[in-house]
């Protein structure tokens, strides 16, 4: 088992990794706070126009009516103020003034610019609170699942546990561990900014201040909203990350817990007295000896080796159906692990049972961006995903393949065979295998879709090999039903058809050392990688 050190680094690059979705989630908030801003700087330049236009009074004579009483909140006050000297003709001056038609207009118009920063707040408000939710409930899953791996790692045993409930997530988004629940927060939040906002207006309509410096003022009160949005998505972020590590605690019946501090210049006094101190389990505390213990804090935990009660974990190992124990690999992956303990037990919500293609993923955004950022699929990454979701619904809920050879340049289908009824395997037909002939080098790009959202097979690999002898492939893409995307070469070395069964029993050797059917696929591709001259990735 590797040492503390080295799961002190582990869980500090995992904290630093959950901030960093926390800073990108608020970098979202701050479009909100953004497209607010533009549109009441609409709103306020209405006003501001109109008054100019409709009583032909200058920037520079409103400032001059009301210079030295810019601080003055309510015009009722202010009037009080003035009234009580009555003998400076000055003031006088200045009481006619707010009894003008112009100030008259100004505090009609600001009334219509609060019911606006009321409605503002309201939609700022729930666009938060709604992105918050979402987030934390997907931070929460990534957290508790990574927190269990890393248990399951660090003790070298695949113990049992559950899917994190429905019910869980709620009761800590609802909790209010700093007084206040989140979504508490962010209606404080945005009524602190909604407020500050109208005391800007106030100012600015009863004094002439000019649009340009009125909206200089309103964006120093919307950066004040955004930081406010950041700290709060920052610090609840550390609060449900950490609470998974110690549900993961829990599960694995750690009684002790390790406090670790990131050591920087950064890192606060407060954080620096607990580092490094063991607490128990049972009496964690949040802000207390349980991070957070501040706003913005990055500090997590570890289970205290020293307690850790193996003999427990080794019962709760045990196979259900074999009896035996079960271990977590060391060079084993996050993914490997989730694939294989978290999403292999569930049951597909996909129409179609065991072939169902995730339709919804191959139609968004995110399948398309991750085509688009990888270099070897961006320049056709609309081409792509436009043939995935023609494949993958065409073939939903089967076994069968599609075959496309799209254009390397344009991306344009040369050739298409979508007629198979042959199982987990591609059928060229006549104009496909004309299409392999009659192409010029280098010019086709061939895809098909896997069922089971494997990797391109051997079998896959040879037949590239086999059907492009004028090397007119440029390189092949196989399109899983899962949405899994491989990249892969045409071989350089002549495949064997003997090399089957030597690629299949591999395989089979993985899958016994506990790694999944993909990953086993992948590591056997691997060392055949090198034997046969080609390369293969997955793209992400």
């Amino acid at each position: 088992m590797k040492n503390q050190e080295y799961w002190a680094k582990r869980k500090a690059n995992l904290i630093y990794e959950q901030m960093d979705k926390a800073e990108k989630q608020a970098d979202k908030f701050d479009d909100i706070y953004r497209q607010s801003k533009a549109y009441l700087d609409k709103q306020i330049n209405k006003v501001f126009d109109k008054f100019q236009r409709d009583y032909g009074l200058s920037e520079r004579d409103a400032r001059h009516v009301l210079k030295n009483m810019k601080d003055q909140k309510d015009l009722n006050e202010l009037r009080k103020v003035l009234e009580a000297r009555p003998n400076d003709p000055n003031i006088q001056r200045l009481l006619a003034d707010l009894d003008s038609p112009a100030y008259a207009y100004r505090i009609k118009r600001l009334e219509r610019l609060n019911d606006d920063l009321d409605r503002m707040r309201e939609s700022i408000y729930h666009s938060e609170k709604k992105g918050s939710d979402s987030f934390y409930s997907d931070l929460m899953k990534d957290s508790y699942y990574k927190a269990t791996f890393d248990l399951q790692q660090q003790t070298g045993l695949a113990y049992s546990f559950s899917d994190l409930p429905e019910t869980e997530i709620k009761r800590l988004q609802g909790l209010k561990w700093t007084g206040e629940a989140y979504s508490d927060r962010i209606w404080s939040n945005t009524g602190a900014l909604a407020s500050s906002v109208k005391d800007e207006l106030l100012v600015s309509l009863m004094t002439g201040r000019s649009v340009r410096d009125t909206s200089q003022a309103i964006t120093e009160r919307f950066e004040v909203g955004q930081n406010k949005a950041r700290r709060l998505v920052r610090t609840e972020s550390s609060f449900f990350h950490n609470q998974m590590e110690l549900l993961s605690y829990e599960d694995a019946e750690i009684t002790k817990y390790k406090f670790v501090a990131v050591l920087d210049k950064r890192t606060s006094h407060i954080c620096q007295e607990h580092d490094n101190k063991v607490y128990d389990t049972d009496k964690a505390v949040p802000g207390v000896n349980y991070p957070p213990l501040h706003p913005w804090c990055r500090s997590t935990t570890i289970a205290h080796d020293e307690d850790v009660d193996y003999s427990k974990l080794e019962r709760r190992a045990r196979n259900p159906k074999t009896g035996k124990v079960e271990y977590v690999p060391a060079d084993m992956s996050y993914k490997e692990w989730y694939d294989k303990y978290v999403e292999k037990p569930r049951e597909r919500e996909l129409s179609g049972g065991e072939f169902g293609a995730n339709l919804d993923y191959v139609r968004s955004d995110e399948f398309l961006n991750k085509l688009e950022k990888h270099p070897k699929t961006s320049h056709l990454s609309d081409s792509i995903a436009r043939v995935s979701r023609q494949m993958l619904q065409h073939r939903n809920g089967t076994p069968y393949e599609d075959y496309y050879l799209l254009d390397a340049e344009t991306g344009r289908v040369v050739a298409l065979s979508n007629k198979a009824r042959k199982r987990k395997g591609v059928v060229y037909n006549e104009q496909v295998r004309n299409a392999f002939k009659e192409s010029p080098e280098q010019s086709l790009v061939s895809i098909h879709n896997h069922p089971s959202g494997y990797p391109p097979s051997l079998s896959d690999l040879a037949s590239l090999q086999q059907r492009s002898k004028n090397n007119t492939v440029k390189y092949g893409l196989t399109i899983g039903h899962d949405g899994s995307v491989y990249w892969y070469s045409k071989p350089n070395k002549r495949i064997h058809k003997k090399a089957n069964q030597e690629y299949e029993n591999l395989i089979e050797k993985m899958i016994k050392l506990g790694y999944t059917e993909v990953k086993a696929q992948e590591k056997t591709l691997t060392l055949f990688a090198e034997k046969y001259d080609f390369t293969f990735e997955r793209i992400d």
